[in-house]
């Protein structure tokens, strides 16, 4: 009853009327006069945070500078490996994905050395349609890419002043709909060149409760943020896994191809991606047929058959690599679900991406799915995945996600693609040569990937929890 009067007070407190005045003294401290920076909305905001909280512009919590665009060179300068680079593409909004991250020469870096990102600034997007307002925390810094971190022009840096503020609880702030509705009400210029400066970003009125309220608030926040550290840990691990399987290989333009091996096709690229993918595993490997009891492709509803609730139905934007995203979820009426029995998915099921604009595209995600209980064990899938069906006696389903993942395998998946745009069939999948080691081995890796599917789940209930408290806050419950 408590969480839902808190979510009442907050929308109440975001619905606009028609039309509204605009005090005086607000315009007279801004440097602009249109609708979108003095939307009521933003106003209804502001105004119950200054009745409920002392609330202070995001400027004054942070240390001296401590608002700053990232600095790094343009794309052609990048290099393979060198100083890491964080990019919009490294915002996730539930922690850094520090494997997209970028790297530049160590001069670069040390041109820029005053730019250097540390640990508890906040990272927020601010150019580009789509991105702006996106925010992480550096909360930790992996090992392996060392104490040098730079950001590109297209982000900007918050160093909050630990003193004054709680960098977790200002993030969560900055993530919450009293944030966004002052980042977006700030954004300047045209559609696709749309920015948001660091002196608007300056402007920010943020609430500020006691430092043991801060904590209360941000505190899950810190605690998600520990899980995503060993998540990568347990990541790496995987890495080294693969460097066990895994080497690379270079093959000649021309091989025999022995006659056992032919199949209902004779497209040089089939046949070289699959003799690569054979020799470039240190292990057995086995047709990913013969380990699977069914390998089908999903279905897509038309434009209304989707509903606002009913039978969850995976899309592509739905796979991770850490598990299904199920707060993003899409769903189908029952009768949708009976009528397309080849496109259910079960638990332990493996989903992967078998249609994409690019080659490149084709078997970028592969997942595991655990369907949560309210679903009732209902599930489906849109026609650019293909469902595959472990035989459970023969392959660890988790190992095999893991494992259609590898380079070898989806090197073989751009050799397998029909029609005009990219697509991977069935019957072309069940040829996969997979690696095959023994079950030992397929359960070790099977349970490394498993347990960080866990501790994705666990640091989003917690960045949830952290996100209820502000909710709390903002409707004014002590």
């Amino acid at each position: 009853m408590r969480k839902e009067k808190s979510i009442i007070l907050a929308r109440k407190i975001l619905t606009p009327p028609l039309s509204w005045i605009i005090p005086g003294h607000m315009i007279a401290h801004a440097d602009r006069l249109d609708a979108k920076f003095f939307a009521q909305k933003k106003i209804n905001i502001v105004n119950q945070m200054m009745k409920k909280w002392i609330v202070k512009p995001l400027k004054d919590l942070c240390l001296p500078d401590g608002i700053f665009r990232g600095n790094a060179p343009y794309k052609p300068e990048y290099v393979e490996y060198g100083v890491p680079v964080l990019t919009t593409d490294t915002l996730t909004g539930h922690g850094i994905d520090w494997s997209s991250a970028a790297f530049v020469p160590y001069e670069v870096f040390e041109r820029l050395r005053g730019k250097k990102l540390v640990v508890n600034d906040i990272v927020i997007a601010t150019t580009g349609l789509g991105s702006i307002g996106k925010a992480d925390i550096i909360g930790f810094i992996p090992l392996k890419l060392g104490e040098s971190i730079l950001a590109t022009p297209k982000l900007t840096i918050i160093r909050a002043d630990p003193k004054k503020v709680f960098p977790y609880y200002l993030l969560t702030f900055i993530r919450s709909i009293a944030g966004q509705v002052q980042i977006q009400s700030m954004v300047r210029g045209q559609t696709g060149q749309l920015e948001l400066y660091p002196h608007d970003i300056a402007r920010i009125i943020v609430p500020i409760p006691p430092s043991e309220k801060q904590k209360w608030i941000g505190g899950p926040l810190a605690e998600a943020e520990k899980l995503r550290k060993e998540k990568l840990k347990l990541k790496e691990k995987l890495t080294g896994w693969e460097r066990e399987l895994v080497e690379e290989v270079s093959l000649p333009r021309a091989f025999i191809i022995p006659r056992e091996d032919l199949k209902e096709r004779l497209d040089a690229k089939f046949y070289y991606h699959r003799k690569r993918a054979r020799v470039s595993f240190k292990v057995k490997t086995v047709e990913l047929g013969a380990v699977v009891d069914n390998i089908a492709t999903g279905s897509t509803p038309g434009r209304y058959d989707y509903e606002e609730s009913g039978v969850p139905i995976l899309k592509v934007g739905n796979l991770t690599n850490e598990g299904i995203d199920w707060e993003n979820i899409s769903f189908v009426d029952v009768d949708f679900y009976d009528s397309r029995k080849k496109a259910h998915v079960e638990n332990e099921d493996v989903v992967i991406v078998s249609a994409a604009h690019s080659p490149e595209g084709i078997g970028k995600k592969a997942d595991v799915v655990i369907i949560p209980e309210e679903f009732a064990g209902k599930c489906m899938a849109v026609a650019e995945l293909l469902i595959i069906r472990p035989d459970k006696r023969k392959i660890n389903p988790y190992f095999l996600a893991w494992a259609l993942r590898l380079e070898p395998v989806r090197m073989q998946m751009r050799g397998m693609i029909r029609g005009q745009s990219a697509h991977l069939y069935p019957q072309d999948a069940g040829e996969l040569l997979i690696p095959y080691p023994p079950r030992d081995i397929q359960d070790e890796i099977g349970d490394l990937v498993k347990k960080i599917m866990e501790l994705r789940i666990q640091a989003n209930v917690l960045q949830k929890e952290a996100e209820k408290r502000l909710i709390q806050l903002l409707a004014g419950e002590r």
